[in-house]
């Protein structure tokens, strides 16, 4: 933590500072042996909202940034978004729950980072891929910052 003198200054740290303590929260056991999902996944979807601020979209539209192909490069459908925002990350930042039936799995760096139900909602957060998927966007993003 620093006194910064502008916003991209600021950013630089806050940004690495994020993806540092995600990574730690999904490398760190817990007395009963699991591991941190829900700072992880509050954390990530942070990001996730301040890339896509950072990057123009509007704020009912920033978690769009996940079809952006430069950043995260996926191709999810608009429902799958409006679902993510809304079941998962409006509920873990102001309630600290997701969904009932919704899943938060530890996952692999290989998996898709959002798995899809058979009704095109998005049931699972894979967290690990969405770490890695969220390490790249964050380092395009760093490298644009003068």
């Amino acid at each position: 933590m620093a006194i910064h003198k502008d916003k991209n200054s600021m950013l630089k740290e806050s940004l690495i500072e994020m993806i540092d303590i995600a990574d730690y929260c999904l490398k760190t056991r817990k007395e009963n042996g699991g591991y941190y999902g829900f700072p992880a996944s509050i954390i990530l979807l942070s990001l996730i909202d301040s890339i896509g601020a950072h990057y123009g979209y509007g704020k009912s539209k920033r978690f769009h940034v996940l079809n952006n192909k430069e950043l995260f490069g996926l191709n999810l459908r608009e429902k799958s978004i409006d679902v993510l925002y809304h079941e998962y990350r409006n509920q873990l930042f102001h309630e600290n729950l997701i969904k009932p039936g919704a899943i938060l799995r530890m996952g692999k760096e290989t998996d898709v980072p959002f798995e899809i139900s058979t009704n095109r909602r998005i049931s699972v957060l894979n967290l690990l891929s969405l770490l890695k998927f969220s390490k790249k966007a964050v380092s395009k993003l760093l490298s644009k910052l003068k």
